[in-house]
């Protein structure tokens, strides 16, 4: 169920519209009320006890990162039997996004520097302890 715009989260957080949908949940453009910031709140879509304890993992190991090409995660929290993470809104275009505009493939020398801050992020993610694997990298 996607959430109506202006529903208020947590009492803190205004959701403002979808921004993705996804096999696995929704993520959300959302306002910060407290800190006066937009935000963006990943929704998952649960069903068992097993993927609630996942998730739950998951938001404690990602608070706890901080890198420049990783969006910083804030806050995770439960919902009407949903679990949400909070993180950093990053304005601007995702590279499909840019692709798709500019209708044919992007000049080698930019392709390679998106290529290299995906695999400085990556690189940043395996040098954690344990290593991390991003199992979901796609150009949006």
């Amino acid at each position: 169920m996607t959430l109506p715009e202006d529903t208020l989260l947590e009492n803190r957080y205004r959701i403002d519209g979808v921004l993705a949908h996804g096999s696995s949940g929704t993520v959300y453009r959302a306002f910060d009320v407290t800190i006066n910031a937009p935000v963006a709140i990943k929704e998952n879509f649960i069903e068992t006890a097993q993927q609630v304890a996942q998730f739950r993992k998951e938001a404690l190991i990602l608070t706890r990162l901080a890198h420049p090409g990783l969006p910083q995660v804030s806050h995770y929290f439960g919902f009407e039997g949903q679990q949400y993470l909070v993180m950093a809104f990053i304005e601007g275009e995702n590279l499909e996004e840019i692709v798709k505009k500019r209708s044919e493939p992007l000049p080698e020398a930019e392709a390679v520097g998106y290529l290299l801050q995906v695999c400085q992020a990556v690189s940043y993610l395996h040098r954690q302890t344990p290593p991390l694997i991003h199992g979901d990298i796609k150009p949006r």
